[in-house]
């Protein structure tokens, strides 16, 4: 086995343990620093594919600047775990797991049919931001602003609680 091969595996692992407890913290502010980690984690992962510009913006705005944005939110409301209530916080993960698998599924198939049932193929030079941005903004842009549309959500939907949860307190 090959340095190559340890070095994925371990970030994989990294990324995949990292991404497991952020779902099953009880902590707020401690999902949003396994968050973080997972970011880095993945961010390793660019650097394996030679996607050196990409891996950069993730630590970078990922890592740095949405986490902080997280954090600030989650001081901001509040959210202490004696506030949130088990049954509660079962019942919202397990509507946001299923509405995530049903977009998920949602894009595949819409994409698929789009494209002929082929995925483009990944070609071209990558090394500058013109390319990338290019890229971007022509056969990924469903999956590019898909992932705008999430992050929206998810903040929206943690002040929402918040607000639900101060109502009834």
């Amino acid at each position: 086995m090959n340095w190559y091969a340890i070095g994925f595996w371990f970030l994989s692992l990294i990324t995949v343990a990292s991404a497991l407890l952020i779902v099953f913290s009880r902590n707020p502010l401690v999902s949003a620093l396994y968050l973080a980690l997972a970011f880095i984690g993945l961010s390793g992962l660019f650097v394996f594919l030679e996607a050196h510009f990409v891996a950069l913006i993730q630590v970078l705005i990922y890592a740095g600047a949405i986490i902080i944005l997280f954090i600030y939110v989650i001081m901001f409301l509040d959210l202490s775990p004696e506030r949130i209530k088990g049954t509660y916080r079962l019942f919202v993960k397990i509507i946001g797991a299923l509405l995530f698998t049903g977009l998920s599924f949602v894009f595949i198939f819409s994409f698929t049919q789009l494209s002929g049932g082929k995925f483009p193929p990944i070609s071209g030079n990558y090394s500058s931001t013109v390319s990338l941005a290019e890229s971007f903004f022509t056969h990924y842009v469903i999956p590019f602003e898909l992932i705008s549309i999430i992050l929206t959500v998810g903040i929206i939907g943690a002040v929402i609680l918040v607000k639900n949860i101060e109502r009834k307190a």
